[in-house]
C-alpha cells in the first residue's frame, strides 16, 4: 500500500509546464501504479487545496547512444493536475 507521500515523486518545472502556473494547471511526477483518483485524493490532503481534474501521460524515455551502443533512458508517468480557480501551489515554502 502506497502513503500519499509516495504517490507524488515531485512537482514538473519545465517550458511546456511552468512553476508559475497557468489556467490553475501544475505538473507532477506521480508513481508509477497511480491514477487519477489517487494523485486527485494526495493533492488534496498533502496541500490542502480543491482539484478540479487530474490527467495522467506515459512519458517514454528517450532513446540514447553512446558511442556504439543504443539504450533507452527509463521514462515515467506524469500527472497534469487543475486546481479550482483562486487556488495555488506554493512549493517553495
Amino acid at each position: 500500500m502506497l502513503s500519499l507521500y509516495d504517490i507524488l515523486v515531485n512537482p514538473i518545472s519545465t517550458e511546456k509546464y511552468p512553476s508559475e502556473p497557468v489556467d490553475g494547471k501544475y505538473a507532477f511526477k506521480v508513481h508509477a501504479k497511480a491514477n487519477k483518483r489517487i494523485v486527485k485524493v494526495a493533492v488534496e490532503k498533502i496541500f490542502g487545496k480543491k482539484v478540479l481534474s487530474v490527467n495522467i501521460e506515459n512519458v517514454k524515455g528517450k532513446k540514447k547512444t553512446f558511442r556504439n551502443s543504443t539504450g533507452l533512458r527509463v521514462g515515467y508517468k506524469r500527472a497534469i493536475v487543475r486546481l479550482a480557480p483562486g487556488q495555488s501551489i506554493d512549493f517553495i515554502a
